[in-house]
């Protein structure tokens, strides 16, 4: 790992405060990705959410796929609902369904009517 990247990870391992915490994981580029999904399981449900929404906004095109990783992997604790409700609020459809695995029905209970009937065969 280079040195500025231990550096990175270092800070937010010590970091409590959310503030702090914002202002380092929106650099996604210099921390490790699966580092960077696994320190969300040391965050409360509200810090991850909040630290989600914070890197969206910072920097879509480059924290997307991260966050679509940790909405993977803790979609579960952080719930599916809350994580919907945020990649919509940035309009970010793309992957979200996919990589959650939500059945279409649900997917259609939810709102998410607008997906191709490619994307729906995928997730069937």
């Amino acid at each position: 790992m280079p040195l500025f990247s231990l550096c990175w990870t270092q800070a937010l391992e010590h970091y409590t405060d959310l503030y702090d915490i914002k202002r380092a994981v929106v650099h996604t580029h210099l921390l490790n990705p699966e580092w960077l999904v696994n320190y969300f399981g040391s965050l409360s449900v509200e810090d991850s959410l909040e630290c989600i929404k914070a890197m969206l906004q910072a920097n879509i095109r480059q924290n997307l796929q991260v966050c679509v990783q940790i909405a993977t992997k803790y979609h579960e604790q952080l719930t599916t609902q809350s994580l919907i409700e945020i990649f919509e609020s940035f309009k970010s459809f793309e992957g979200l369904p996919l990589r959650l695995r939500i059945p279409p029905l649900l997917l259609a209970l939810q709102g998410w009517t607008h997906l191709s009937h490619a994307q729906a065969w995928v997730l069937s």
